[in-house]
């Protein structure tokens, strides 16, 4: 059982521990290397590197943008390349698309005229294919040294929207891949509030692309009616809508036109029509408790990795002197892991100067890495999450599945029986049959004396 769940921590802690991205990018090593089982001490002296910084970017249109590749600090050449794009409504041929959708910046040469505010002179080399040689002075530009990696920034710009594949070739050896999302140049991106109200008249705040004045907004289904759409800025609409008290309850798909752009937009469920709330009545009295059910049985324990899988999992981590191995120990009983995470070498000093410390994962280098646990619903996934301007990892255990509720106990007892209702010769509802009461005089009060008494009044 210990074996298990030493094994366990040991995944647990490789997916983790500093990069969270790290484990949604697709890292392939060329078949001579030698596959092992990665260790905290394998990431943290880039065993997993190469590596792009987060498994999807979403980038807007017609619009340079930059994408963050992970590399080991002697990577020499990076190929760049659109290996495949997805249409996603612009009605092109995906071959098309993976040729010259996406492209790919690259700095051809240093300015040598002082008085210009570039430093760079920027060309597109290819549409979709790149290499850049990072020992030259001009891909310098693009690079960040962290001492145990680098960052190696790559420019982006996509015009027509589509889901293309980006795959990183390093030193003609190592492979990552990343998903570019490119977003519609006419498009929703957000409605509120979430629900409007039956039988009532509502106001809906549309944000997204190019939306102005001249757009139309229609709600899908019947009841709804759009009365008037104001446009408050550059991609924001205030649209009023008057729902009817019988118009279906559920989801609508909100959809946008542009008669002078001719293009449309669809935000699918994008508003919920519920009914109107009523105020509450008074509780009734309670019934009688009925026996208790037969216990259920036990939940299955969840994914606990402690003697006592109620516990949380506490991380703590210690300096090591420099040059000495990180380590990692699980105490199983105590329910927790400690990691030693040795410090930088100091930089060398420089002229006038004094060189700066070693390399640390978080933007200030003096700080010391916090690490926390918090407890996560049943049967979500383990999470974690890097902050690194804080300079803290948050680590989600899952908690075990709740065991299945007993069964409802029997019926109360019945109530007593109420009072009999007043005869209708009762004038006085005294409960009690006095003369004056036997209307027809027939020494008998029943339903007669009522239907004398009818007569009288007609």
């Amino acid at each position: 059982m210990k074996k298990n769940y030493k094994k366990l921590i040991s995944i647990v802690i490789s997916l983790m521990l500093f990069f969270p991205s790290l484990g949604g990018a697709s890292v392939l090593a060329s078949e001579e290397s030698e596959v092992k089982s990665p260790t905290a001490s394998d990431i943290l002296y880039n065993n997993w590197l190469p590596a792009f910084k987060y498994d999807r970017y979403n980038i807007e249109p017609n619009t340079r943008a930059a994408v963050d590749l992970l590399l080991q600090p002697d990577a020499k050449v990076v190929k760049v390349e659109v290996i495949n794009a997805e249409d996603i409504g612009t009605g092109l041929d995906e071959e098309v698309l993976s040729a010259r959708g996406l492209k790919i910046y690259k700095n051809k040469r240093l300015r040598t005229k002082e008085s210009t505010s570039e430093l760079l002179k920027e060309d597109i080399i290819s549409v979709n294919f790149a290499i850049f040689n990072l020992l030259k002075l001009s891909n310098r530009q693009q690079t960040v040294d962290f001492g145990n990696y680098k960052v190696f920034k790559i420019y982006l710009n996509g015009l027509p929207s589509a889901i293309y594949t980006l795959k990183a070739t390093v030193d003609e050896k190592y492979i990552t891949e990343t998903k570019i999302y490119t977003k519609p140049d006419f498009r929703i991106d957000d409605v509120s509030p979430p629900i409007i109200d039956v039988g009532l008249e509502s106001v809906l705040t549309i944000e997204g692309k190019n939306l102005d004045s001249l757009t139309s907004v229609n709600l899908s289904g019947e009841g709804i009616e759009v009365r008037e759409v104001e446009s408050l800025d550059e991609g924001i609409l205030k649209v009023k809508v008057l729902v009817s008290e019988n118009a279906p309850i559920g989801f609508r798909n909100i959809a946008v036109s542009h008669p002078l752009l001719e293009k449309s937009a669809t935000l699918i469920n994008g508003v919920y029509v519920g009914p109107r709330v009523g105020i509450d009545g008074k509780d009734g009295k309670d019934g009688i408790d009925g026996k208790d059910g037969v216990d259920g049985k036990d939940g299955i324990d969840g994914m606990g990795i402690c003697a006592d899988p109620t516990q949380t999992l506490m991380i703590l981590a210690n300096n090591l002197p420099y040059g000495s191995s990180a380590t990692a120990h699980f105490d199983y009983v105590s329910c927790n892991a400690t990691f030693g995470i040795p410090v930088g070498r100091n930089g060398q000093d420089g002229i006038g100067v004094n060189g700066r410390d070693g390399s640390n994962i978080c933007t200030d280098r003096n700080a010391t890495l916090a690490i926390s646990s918090i407890t996560l619903s049943a049967s979500s996934p383990s999470t974690s999450t890097f902050d690194p301007s804080a300079c803290t990892l948050v680590v989600g255990t899952p908690q075990g599945a709740t065991g299945v509720t007993g069964a409802t106990g029997a019926t109360g007892a019945t109530g007593t029986t109420g009072l009999a209702g007043i005869n209708c010769w009762d004038l006085n509802a005294d409960r009690v049959n006095d003369l004056s009461e036997d209307v027809n005089k027939d020494g008998v009060f029943d339903a007669k004396d009522c239907q004398k008494k009818d007569k009288d009044k007609d």
